[in-house]
């Protein structure tokens, strides 16, 4: 899959690191983890899905089909997490588009 975008999600629950998310997602009955990655709450990125299947987290203009999800492992507003998700998204591609979770709906 061609990435053009990083679509930065936060899990908003009580999870506490990425195991447990995928659990979650997987007792939904979805194949996988939706999120390509997951930025634990000490901070540590874990990769969920592979980017050679379509994600589960932006269902809104095919965005599954053509986007990598970083979710943030922590309940409320995640602050200085999400401008560690940004840094890696900008490290990680040459050119991206940034979608907060409130700008398209989940699986």
């Amino acid at each position: 899959m061609k990435v053009e975008y990083i679509i930065i999600h936060h899990t908003g629950a009580e999870e506490k690191d990425a195991e447990q998310v995928r659990r979650y997602h997987l007792s939904l009955g979805w194949r996988d983890v939706g999120y390509n990655y997951i930025i634990e709450r000490d901070g540590r990125v874990v990769a969920g899905r592979s980017l050679a299947i379509p994600g589960a987290h932006c269902r809104d203009a095919g965005m599954n089909f053509k986007s990598a999800g970083m979710a943030v492992s922590r309940r409320g507003n995640p602050g200085g997490f999400y401008l560690l998700t940004v840094s890696l998204a900008h490290f990680w591609m040459d050119q991206s588009g940034t979608i907060g979770n409130r700008q398209g709906n989940l699986e």
